[in-house]
């Protein structure tokens, strides 16, 4: 199976149609490649699934034996050949987005979606990706400048290697010195935090899986996703106004580590384009910020970027109130 070919049509369909997908890791089939799950509104369904990379027609006649309630995955095909599995009512996923799916409940044809080409990771140094990811554990964790490299590579999910060439770079760039052997100090808090966010909204974020939500019940406000275990981290407004009592929000941002169609049942939630509440893949592994452990909050960190993710002035105004206050502790 093509992980990356097969992700990139799961983004696809959800860019189209605002369907959900995601593969069921916990489901083992020796028949198919794996299943898949899908979310729209609050209906979800499973569905086996195999993936061609190029269709055929000789292959088109060897699908016809399959059970119904299948879904074929592929990278390109003819119209002609397209045509075929919907008259045979087999469900297909292309590359692109385009779909007919037929099953439980499910109906959609989509037949319009030219795709669209792959993000390039242009940042270099310290704020590749990966450096991105360890400056965040930098930030959000209490005196972790002076913890051991194995730690921090714990903490941010990276590798060693990386940690030791990051921070090396970090020195370069006189973010950071040198206190010991392998101890660091951060010279200047808000301008890493500053550089770190812009970049963070430019070079990672458009990386994460990222889907939009709301509630089933569209009266329900979207306060009633705190206090409470979600199954995430809550941020951006809705996370600054708990933090601070400024801003009145009007959207959710929730960093989730797990499944997102586990997340929208646990929550009551269904897709919605324009949906106020953003899921992003969570990108980090373990926090010791206060906000994260006691509240179920991203730390302020994080909050900051998603403020400036999205500059209107009064986000841009509780952006400025995180960033003049310590980010590692509750305001009294």
């Amino acid at each position: 199976m093509e992980a990356s070919f097969l992700h990139r049509a799961i983004d696809n369909l959800y860019a189209a149609s605002g369907i959900v997908g995601e593969i069921d890791h916990g489901v083992s089939t020796d028949a198919f490649d794996g299943v898949l799950r899908l979310l729209h509104t609050a209906h979800a369904i499973k569905i086996p699934f195999i993936v061609k990379r190029q269709l055929t027609a000789a292959e088109v006649d060897g699908l016809k034996s399959l059970n119904k309630k299948v879904l074929i995955v592929f990278d390109k095909a003819t119209d002609a050949e397209k045509e075929r599995l919907r008259k045979e009512n087999l469900s297909y996923l292309e590359s692109s987005g385009n779909a007919f799916l037929n099953c439980d409940g499910f109906f959609l044809f989509i037949d319009t979606e030219k795709g669209a080409p792959g993000a390039s990771d242009k940042a270099g140094k310290a704020f590749s990706k990966t450096g991105l990811k360890i400056i965040y554990s930098l930030l959000s964790n209490t005196d972790v400048t002076e913890t051991n490299y194995r730690n921090l590579a714990d903490l941010s999910g990276t590798s060693i290697d990386s940690v030791g060439r990051v921070l090396r770079e970090l020195v370069s760039d006189k973010y950071l010195v040198k206190t010991g052997n392998r101890g660091y100090k951060i010279v200047d808090q808000s301008r890493l935090l500053n550089d770190w966010a812009i970049l963070f909204n430019k070079v990672l974020r458009p990386s994460l899986k990222a889907r939009a939500f709301d509630f089933q019940d569209s009266s329900t406000e979207l306060r009633s996703l705190l206090g409470q275990d979600t199954g995430g981290l809550i941020g951006g407004e809705l996370a600054a106004e708990s933090m601070d009592n400024h801003l009145i929000s009007r959207k959710a941002t929730v960093y989730v580590a797990g499944s997102f169609v586990d997340f929208a049942l646990k929550n009551q939630l269904k897709p919605t384009k324009n949906g106020r509440i953003t899921l992003l893949e969570k990108f980090w592994n373990r926090s010791d910020n206060y906000w994260e452990l006691s509240e179920f909050l991203a730390s302020p960190t994080l909050v900051y970027a998603d403020l400036l993710n999205d500059p209107s002035p009064r986000n841009l105004e509780a952006a400025t109130l995180l960033l003049n206050r310590n980010l590692h502790e509750p305001v009294q």
